[in-house]
């Protein structure tokens, strides 16, 4: 791949980059630049589920004739009819000559079959591939970058399962509340708010404890205008969770209960518009839980808390994603809780290594990102 190459695929991927993956999941975030003459006459990204796709965007903002032109998309087009038209028909159409992607669409409908319709259309096509120049030159970086953009797509795909990440802000010595539930606030208003703007925003769903709702009430949101909050999930056995409680703002909430629960309280929610899921057993089991949220086309989950929640996720093997916030602080104590419950290991060869960890500052708070 030339340099320009790579410059507009980079253009492309910014323009990806623009949409929260709440607003457009289930889909995936793309973006794409038509370019002609060595300038891009048009760009845009797939804004929202169910509206039109990345390449029909960039090929109507064109300031001048796309015909004989060069599309650069992050994903392979699409070539089916869902609740938009096929993209590979509106490329033909607009004259496109050649189109270069940065990887494969994994979807069922797809794999290799909008480039195939392209080719015998006569247009001329080029797929990026990470395993070129051993995936370290340029090429690979964008490939790598494209994947990323769209991790919980490619896994849920791939596994018939959502993508699971778990965020946990705590102390230096891994507390997340005091000994009489002291929690607010363990890490700073900025990196606060860059998890419920940022990383929230990168989630379809959202899961936490009732023992979260019944201490502290939140309303696990994003608070950003023209961005969709993620699904709530609530682990509620007992059905504990107040009819006032601020998850339950609107009816894009799925409360996990046992199945033991009395019929007259889940009427209750149910007037509400929440949706009741049973399961056999005292806690939630997670596999069950995961294998159904795929069914429902749920195909990323974060998951916050609190200890023992997130320690059933651990325990279970469930989690591909860390975000881990440290607080310069320490809280000490035996009673005050701990960041995560559950078994746990009981070797240090059975603890969880994180892979491709990074790490940034946030104003006083150090996060640290890493993959199981």
């Amino acid at each position: 791949m030339r340099n320009f190459d790579q410059q507009f695929m980079r253009h492309a991927l910014a323009r990806a980059r623009r949409a929260p993956l709440t607003v457009v999941a289930p889909n995936p975030r793309v973006g794409a630049v038509v370019v002609k003459n060595g300038k891009i006459i048009g760009g845009g990204y797939h804004a929202k589920f169910g509206g039109p796709h990345a390449e029909a965007v960039a090929l109507s903002r064109c300031k001048v004739s796309p015909r004989g032109a060069t599309l650069y998309v992050t994903l392979e087009p699409c070539c089916h009819w869902g609740k938009t038209p096929p993209c590979t028909e509106a490329i033909f159409r607009a004259g496109i000559k050649k189109v270069i992607y940065a990887i494969e669409d994994p979807h069922p409908f797809m794999k290799g079959k909008g480039m195939k319709i392209l080719r015998q259309k006569g247009i001329k096509v080029e797929i990026l591939s990470p395993l070129e120049r051993g995936g370290r030159g340029a090429d690979g970086v964008c490939v790598h970058e494209a994947k990323r953009l769209n991790e919980s797509f490619f896994y849920f795909h791939k596994k018939k399962l959502p993508f699971v990440a778990v965020k946990v802000a705590t102390s230096l010595d891994g507390r997340i509340a005091t000994r009489r539930g002291d929690s607010k606030w363990i890490t700073s208003e900025a990196a606060r708010k860059y998890a419920r703007e940022k990383i929230r925003s990168e989630y379809q769903a959202i899961l936490a404890g009732v023992n979260t709702i019944l201490r502290d009430d939140p309303c696990l949101c994003i608070r950003k205008k023209g961005v969709t909050d993620p699904v709530r999930i609530i682990f509620d056995s007992a059905l504990q969770t107040p009819l006032r409680a601020k998850v339950l703002r609107d009816e894009r909430v799925i409360l996990c209960v046992s199945n033991k629960v009395e019929s007259y309280k889940i009427k209750k929610f149910e007037r509400k518009g929440v949706k009741i899921w049973k399961f056999t057993g005292r806690r939630i089991p997670i596999q069950p839980l995961l294998r159904r949220l795929a069914r429902e086309g749920i195909n990323s989950v974060l998951v916050e808390g609190g200890g023992e929640v997130i320690g059933s996720f651990m325990d279970a093997k469930a989690i591909n994603k860390v975000y881990w916030f440290h607080a310069p602080i320490i809280i000490g104590g035996r009673e005050a809780i701990p960041s995560v419950g559950g078994t746990g290991a009981a070797k240090l060869l059975q603890a969880i290594h994180l892979k491709r960890v990074e790490h940034t500052q946030i104003d006083r708070d150090m996060l640290t990102i890493g993959y199981i």
